[in-house]
């Protein structure tokens, strides 16, 4: 079970994710979520901040796989 340890996320011992400035989801996690699920680069830096707030990288998943780009794409 992932746990919070400080500004890292910790699953069976090891760090998988270092908060950004507060932010657990990565700007490079953003661009890759835009590349992979909707066949773009974000739009710019507050298209990336806005998917930044997501608390986990499955609720960046969610997201993304429930926009009318992805179902298009």
């Amino acid at each position: 079970m992932p746990a919070r340890l400080g500004k890292h996320l910790v699953v069976d011992g090891k760090i998988i994710m270092t908060q950004e400035k507060d932010r657990l989801i990565s700007e490079e996690a953003v661009r890759w979520a835009f590349r992979f699920f909707i066949g773009r680069e974000p739009d710019d830096a507050q298209e990336i901040a806005f998917h930044q707030q997501h608390n986990s990288i499955a609720s960046l998943r969610a997201a993304f796989s429930e926009t009318r780009e992805f179902v298009a794409y």
